[in-house]
C-alpha cells in the first residue's frame, strides 16, 4: 500500500493579547437591582427561615464580590 501524505499549509498564529483596561463589567446598578430582584424572590416563594438565611447568604456574597472589587481597584 502506499501511503499518501496530506500537505497542510502551516500559518502563524496570531496572538491577540488582551488589555485589562478594556473590561467588559456590569454596572454596580445592574447589581443593585440582582440583589433586589433576588430578595423578591425569596420573600415571595420562601418562608421566614429560608429568607433570613438567603438574606445572610446573599448579603455576605455580594459584600466579598464588591470588597474584592474595591481591593483590586487600589492595587491597580
Amino acid at each position: 500500500m502506499e501511503e499518501t501524505h496530506i500537505a497542510h499549509p502551516t500559518t502563524p498564529i496570531e496572538h491577540v493579547s488582551h488589555t485589562h483596561s478594556e473590561s467588559n463589567e456590569l454596572s454596580s446598578g445592574f447589581y443593585v437591582a440582582s440583589f433586589l430582584i433576588l430578595l423578591l424572590i425569596l420573600g415571595i416563594f420562601g418562608d421566614m427561615l429560608v429568607f433570613i438565611l438567603g438574606l445572610l447568604g446573599a448579603v455576605a456574597i455580594y459584600a466579598g464580590y464588591f470588597t474584592e472589587k474595591a481591593a483590586n481597584e487600589e492595587h491597580h
